[in-house]
């Protein structure tokens, strides 16, 4: 059985996550999903984040890692991954999350730890969601579906894609950020940022000649009597083979 196999087993003990939603209304916080959350006779903490995928409003995401948090209280474990993993079926994990290569998620995705990525954490919305109850760390990352991290994403490159969905952490430390009409909820520490206002889709003024200082120039397009456009499928193509992609070293955090 893979370790993959062995988290998807893993399943909730429900009254102890009722218990936790009890005490969250004793709070005040009382979602009106909170009741279909935990009144659900789900069989796997994978089904969990499943049902969480259907029914939570990203806003309220950080209110599950806080029922998480109350209902696991017992320390979790650390799961590695030795190869460029894909997750295409709801995944949930109890603690910290290594994988040696690409982690690429196309399903409900929840971490209660960190997840650390060798090199490069894709997702895929609308199939997509990720929550991390911790920090995620990789080489780079792309988004384009709803991500919600509790603590901060450290990377070389963070780029946030399509206007549907949101990115939301503690913070971003990255050498390079580009919010492509992409919403980024974050405190952004980079040395080169282009929000939203300012990249405009990659055609906000002298962004491409930025672009061009700092990027390889195998990562732009180049069509007749247009300047180079940098293109984010090269770009990741890029990176997923492990080449570099910036001109100048940036400082890794």
């Amino acid at each position: 059985m893979t370790d993959m196999a062995k988290a998807a087993q893993e399943a909730p003990d429900l009254d102890a996550l009722r218990a936790a939603a009890t005490a969250l209304r004793a709070e005040d916080l009382d979602p009106r999903w909170l009741a279909n959350l935990v009144g659900a006779e789900t069989g796997s903490w994978p089904e969990f984040a499943a049902l969480v995928h259907r029914t939570v409003p990203p806003d309220d995401r950080w209110i599950v890692m806080e029922l998480c948090r109350r209902t696991l209280t017992a320390p979790g474990s650390r799961l590695e991954l030795d190869k460029d993993t894909r997750v295409g079926k709801p995944f949930f994990h109890h603690g910290d999350l290594v994988v040696a290569g690409d982690l690429r998620v196309v399903a409900p995705f929840l971490v209660t730890g960190s997840v650390t990525v060798r090199n490069v954490f894709t997702d895929s919305g609308p199939d997509s969601s990720v929550m991390i109850g911790d920090g995620l760390r990789a080489r780079a990352v792309y988004t384009d579906g709803e991500m919600y991290v509790s603590d901060t994403i450290s990377a070389e490159i963070v780029y946030c894609y399509y206007n549907d969905h949101t990115l939301e952490a503690k913070a971003i430390e990255a050498g390079l950020v580009i919010e492509d009409d992409h919403c980024v909820i974050a405190t952004v520490r980079a040395e080169h940022h282009f929000d939203m206002d300012t990249f405009r889709q990659g055609y906000g003024e002298g962004v491409q000649d930025r672009l061009r200082e700092l990027l390889a120039p195998e990562v732009f397009v180049h069509e007749p009597d247009n300047e180079p456009r940098m293109d984010h499928r090269l770009l990741f193509e890029r990176l997923h083979q492990g080449l570099e992609v910036l001109r100048q070293a940036s400082a890794h955090p």
